[in-house]
């Protein structure tokens, strides 16, 4: 996917439903100040405006396309920007100007919350045969049910393998609805196990519990 619009300012993954929802309320707020339509609407991905015969006219649009729509280009875990899902320019640039304002000023929100920002993807010291995955994985969680952190770790199930941890309160606003545990996967490769990485590098875990899990796995290859 191409980068048609840079945000300012990045904003990590882990806020997209938030970001989603704030940028719409902020939009219905200051639209009509600036002489523009009210009517921003949320996607999973982003946001889209009701298309008008003036695009379709200047663009030459199929007139059965009935929305403008904006979706978020992701990076390494973080929203870097925005592209058009039709490969067409429809956004006027006083409505892209409205969004990067509103998408800054979330940003700034988000810079100073409690919620820690992790790195998607945590490396081992040295890597572990692919074939010594099921063991290894539960000497980790009998290791870590002795902790007041990690207690209650489990198998993922993944195709990959890993660890998972239930979903609690502070992070179900990041999520859908569907969304039930905050997973950590193997990274495999050439049959070796080299380290971690947030399911669709979404990090829902807190600095602690990952470096406890760290702590635990490193324990656990050294004997």
């Amino acid at each position: 996917m191409s980068l048609d619009i840079k945000l300012l300012k990045s904003i990590s993954i882990l806020y997209k439903n938030e970001v989603i929802r704030k940028t719409v309320e902020k939009w219905q707020m200051f639209s009509l100040n600036v002489g523009l339509t009210p009517d921003l609407l949320p996607t999973n991905s982003g946001f889209y405006l009701p298309m008008t015969n003036f695009w379709i006219n200047k663009l030459g649009i199929n007139p059965l396309l009935d929305k403008r729509e904006l979706v978020f280009v992701e990076n390494n875990g973080m929203i870097v920007g925005l592209y058009f899902k039709d490969g067409v320019r429809y956004w006027s640039d006083d409505e892209i100007r409205l969004l990067l304002d509103i998408l800054d000023g979330i940003a700034n929100d988000f810079s100073s919350t409690q919620v820690p920002l992790l790195s998607t993807t945590h490396y081992f010291d040295f890597a572990l045969p692919k074939h010594l995955k099921i063991d290894f994985t539960i000497k980790v969680i009998n290791k870590a049910r002795n902790t007041s952190i990690l207690h209650l770790l489990d198998q993922n199930f993944s195709a990959e393998g890993g660890f998972q941890l239930p979903l609690t309160d502070p992070w179900k606003k990041y999520v859908n609805n569907n969304v039930k545990i905050r997973e950590l996967d193997f990274i495999i490769k050439n049959n070796k196990i080299t380290g971690l990485e947030f399911v669709e590098g979404i990090p829902l875990w807190t600095n602690d519990e990952v470096d406890e899990l760290l702590d635990i796995i490193r324990a656990v290859l050294k004997k």
